[in-house]
């Protein structure tokens, strides 16, 4: 797995399913990514700046992550399993579900 940018201490949970994390992807310090991830997978190649992830993120199971230009997942948040997310997520914000779109 191949990222852009991987800060200190970033757990990715591998045992629970394979997790995919496209190759632009910015990663904050002290993450939790949950297993069955994807993170900006399907991606077109040449589309710009990649997902940004936050300081102190929380990412739960089996989560969509969509790859959207300036999408940016906000310090200290939290989504929790099974969600799909298509737009930026607000600092400190707890979302969870399928209503996480615009």
């Amino acid at each position: 797995m191949k990222i852009r940018h991987k800060g200190s201490n970033v757990t990715i949970e591998r045992f629970r399913g394979r997790v995919r994390i496209e190759q632009r992807t910015i990663i904050g310090d002290y993450v939790s990514i949950g297993g069955g991830t994807s993170i900006g997978a399907y991606a077109q190649p040449g589309g710009g700046d990649g997902v940004v992830i936050g300081n102190g993120v929380r990412i739960g199971r089996r989560v969509t992550i969509d790859f959207a230009p300036g999408l940016t997942l906000g310090d200290n948040c939290s989504i929790a399993d099974d969600s799909h997310v298509t737009r930026s997520v607000p600092p400190f914000a707890r979302w969870s579900g399928t209503g996480i779109e615009d």
